[in-house]
Formats: structure tokens, sequence, C-alpha cells
């Protein structure tokens, strides 16, 4: 399949589902059945949750009411597997590990010739271009991307005090401003 049959492919598909949503509305909520009905009959280990009010959370194995848990479709329960708090730790624990990958595959510290700064905690990307209003992403995503483009010459490592202070002293450091 060449690019241009795969994009007439992909937009003929979502125009007939646009067209059909009822239709596919039914197939999901099945589909969604299909879900809970498998994983109620193959997986011993969890029980359906019918009539229940509290869950044992995977990571932290504690039992907690259902709001404490995020939706997941494709779950059998309709609920993800670890509880909020839990999902919230990984995140994190995620997001500094792709930040201290991307600070170390940048240099490590400040891109300003004049700042020393190195602590990971201090350090921010920054848009060379100064275009990063554009398009704003942020956290896990813009880390990732980040990782998935080979880090691109379009960011660098900056403190937060630079990379602020450029966009208050129209795109110039407050360290290459100041004369000693």
């Amino acid at each position: 399949m060449s690019g241009k049959s795969a994009l007439d492919y992909l937009d003929r598909l979502m125009s007939k589902r646009q067209n059909n949503k009822e239709k596919y509305k039914k197939y999901d909520e099945k589909t969604q059945e299909k879900y809970r009905q498998h994983w109620s009959l193959y997986n011993p280990y969890l029980e359906p949750y019918k009539g229940e009010t509290s869950k044992q959370c995977y990571q932290c194995k504690k039992s907690k009411i259902l709001s404490r848990f995020y939706k997941r479709l494709s779950s059998y329960d309709g609920l993800a597997a670890e509880c909020k708090d839990c999902a919230v730790k990984h995140r994190k624990k995620l997001v500094l590990e792709l930040k201290a990958r991307i600070v170390k595959a940048y240099g490590g510290r400040c891109a300003c010739p004049k700042c020393p700064e190195t602590n990971i905690s201090f350090l921010t990307i920054d848009h060379v271009n100064n275009d990063g209003h554009v398009k704003r992403k942020n956290g896990l995503y813009f880390y990732y991307t980040i990782v998935k483009e080979s880090f691109p010459d379009k960011y660098r490592i900056m403190c937060w005090n630079c990379n602020c202070g450029r966009a208050q002293n129209n795109g110039i450091c407050p360290h290459e401003s100041v004369e000693m």
C-alpha cells in the first residue's frame, strides 16, 4: 500500500465510521462486553466487581474504593489495575527518568556559558527559536517526543532563571547582558 492509498483508505474508514456512528457505538459496547467476559472467564486471580465498592491495587496491594482507580475500557472491570496514587508515582518516576536522559544527552548543564547550574531540579528544556508557545507540550508527552526525535537541535537545556530571564529580556540571557 503506497502512502497516498493508505491515507485514502484511512479517510474512507473514518468517513464510514462517522456516517454509521450508532452502528459503531453498538459495536464498541459489544467489544467492551467481550473484554469483560474474557477477563472474568480466563483470569482466575481476579473476579468481576459487580456490586463491589472496593478493589485491591496491583502495586501497593491496598484495598481502595473504586473512585480511586482510573477508567480503562480494555480492563475486565473497566478500571485500571493500579490506584491513582500509584499511577501518579509511576508517572512521576517516568518523567524524572526521561528528564535525566534528556539532560544528559544535551550536555548535563545550563546552555548559558556563564551559568554553572547542573542540578536537574533547576534545569528545564528551552526552545532555541523561542517557539514553545506555538505547540505547547509539557511533561511526559513532551519528553517522549524529544527522545523519539533523537534529541533535535531545536531544544537545549537551560536553568529556570536563564530560561525565564531570556523570556523577559528579548531572548538574551541576563548573564550575557550584565556587564562586570
